[in-house]
Formats: C-alpha cells, structure tokens, sequence
C-alpha cells in the first residue's frame, strides 16, 4: 500500500521568492547542502543530494506550484515513481509552505515523514533567517 507524506510550514520570505528559491539550482543548493541540478520548466529533470533522489517537473504554476516526480535511491525498480506537490500560499509570517508526496511505498513511508523536515524543511527555513 502507497502512503501520503504530508507537511505544512511557515518559511521567511515571499511564495514567488521561495518558488524561484527552490527552482534555482544554486540557491536550491545553498539550503539543502549539495550540488542540485533543476530547473524551471515542465520534462526538466530533478537531481539532488548527489543523485540520490531525482525526478522529473511535470507542472509549474508561477510562484504558487511545483509539481515533479520523485524516488530516492532506496525505491525498488518495482516501485511507482512518487509525486511530489509543493503549494506556496501567504502568511502574515512569510509563506506556508504545503507539501504533499503521494505514492509513497509503505516500507519508506516513516523515513521520508521524517526526512523532509530534518534535510528539506529545516535547513532552508535556518538559511532563510541567516540572509
């Protein structure tokens, strides 16, 4: 059975400046720690953390939406690609930051619940309030 990964946060900054944040491949880099090749367009492929979780951008709606396939280097051949659906809507306090991964394989699904915030979520809300 395939999971749903779920998280909600409030980030420093504007939706359209976090939605380029994350599409850049060198500010991508600065909060996530490593070489990241991205870019801002549909069929674009996805590569980060040194190749070990890639994908493919299906769909952008400016400043609002990154939608992409995603699987990391612990998918089996068998597994279904996941997607991964960023949502960037404002707060008084910046931008919350809607994150969903459907089609997760069940035996990943606690790894990647806790993964996200530990090497996404956190270390770019702390690069954020370095700036």
């Amino acid at each position: 059975m395939e999971r749903i990964v779920q998280h909600s946060v409030i980030l420093p900054g504007s939706p359209a400046a976090l939605y380029a944040m994350y599409l850049d491949p060198v500010q991508h880099a600065a909060f996530t720690g490593g070489p990241v090749h991205i870019a801002a367009a549909p069929g674009a492929a996805f590569e980060a953390f040194g190749g070990r979780i890639r994908g493919v951008i299906v769909h952008l709606t400016p400043g609002r939406q990154v939608v992409q396939t995603w699987r990391s280097f612990e998918w089996a051949p068998e597994d279904l690609d996941s997607l991964l659906v960023l949502s960037f809507w404002p707060d008084t306090a910046g931008t919350r930051l809607e994150l969903a991964q459907v089609n997760v394989p069940e035996r990943l699904f606690p790894t990647l619940q806790a993964n996200w915030p530990m090497r996404y979520l956190d270390p770019w809300r702390a690069y954020l309030t370095s700036l």
